[in-house]
């Protein structure tokens, strides 16, 4: 699994590409790729920044809604180099590709298998449990 958050923290103490890839379980194309992403979104940070930067919020509410507006108006911004902008490559490109939400809200659990001990106890996080049968035979 990579690591982002090392490969970004290794390229700012001036790592190159092929060292940061040999330090960790990834290919020098998947450092580019995390480093070009990093950048993106630190060119769009720094221009809704620089926007805002002599207005004046009074709530944090007000202040989230010129921040949507700003990124609305960078998504919508149309490319230099080539055609269409951020939008317009999400809704062709993305869009179709996502599947919906479930129904239901995902929770999280944590599952262990335990050996029941001579004194009819399991042991959870340091904890003694007293095991019943009634209780976990269902």
């Amino acid at each position: 699994m990579t690591k982002y958050r090392e490969i970004l923290r290794l390229s700012s103490l001036g790592f190159s590409n092929r060292n940061i890839a040999l330090s960790g379980p990834c290919s020098r194309n998947t450092v580019a790729k995390v480093l070009k992403r990093a950048q993106e979104l630190d060119i769009s940070s720094a221009w809704i920044t620089a926007a805002l930067r002599n207005e004046q919020f009074f709530s944090l509410a007000e202040l989230n809604r010129a921040i949507r507006e700003k990124l609305e108006q960078f998504n919508r911004k149309l490319f230099q180099k080539k055609e269409g902008s951020r939008l317009d490559l999400f809704l062709e490109d993305e869009k179709p590709l996502l599947s919906p939400l479930p129904a239901t809200r995902f929770e999280l659990s944590d599952w262990k298998i335990a050996t029941v001990q001579f004194n009819y106890h399991i042991s959870v996080d340091g904890m003694l449990i007293k095991y019943d049968k009634s209780e976990y035979n269902r």
